[in-house]
């Protein structure tokens, strides 16, 4: 089995997300790291540890911490929502390109069966499907074929070994 092949049970599009999620985290905490750090650099906090004193009794600096936590959260959510449409989308995109090309008309060559693509290339059935869509192959041949074709080549093929005649 060649490693571009998923693992069955497991879902690309999910270790993707998986993925991404870790990577918006790092993200997120470096943004915060470096606000926090900025902050402490322009002496935010301790202005607004005295502006609080002189309000203290509107307890603004309690309402101030539940409304950054909950700003700070909506941003979260906002952009990890964000970037789960825009994969869904991308997704969504390839599936509808995809399945455009599976309802249109394919120009095919009427003896080897190849396939011409937009560019002009003429591809053979089974690589376009095996690169495009991850499918493998395994031949046979059908009742009509064999009849057409197997027999009568496994009988001239016998009647050459044995000298008969097999018809």
């Amino acid at each position: 089995m060649s490693d571009e092949t998923p693992k069955r049970g497991i879902d690309p599009f999910e270790e993707q997300v998986k993925a991404a999620s870790r990577l918006d985290a790092l993200i997120l905490i470096s943004l915060c790291a470096v606000a926090l750090f900025v902050l402490s650099g322009l002496n935010a906090f301790e202005w607004l540890s005295e502006w609080s004193r002189t309000v203290e009794a509107w307890n603004v600096d309690e309402l101030f911490m539940l409304s950054s936590l909950g700003l700070i959260a909506a941003g979260v959510f906002i952009f990890r929502r964000w970037k789960d449409l825009k994969r869904e989308m991308e997704r969504r995109r390839e599936l509808e390109r995809r399945l455009a090309m599976l309802e249109g008309f394919v120009p095919i060559c009427s003896y080897c069966k190849s396939l011409r693509s937009k560019s002009g290339n003429w591809t053979p059935v089974e690589k376009l499907l095996k690169e495009d869509y991850s499918l493998r192959f395994i031949h046979g041949v059908c009742p009509r074929c064999e009849e057409i074709f197997v027999k009568p080549e496994y009988g001239a093929f016998v009647s050459v070994e044995t000298g008969e005649d097999v018809s």
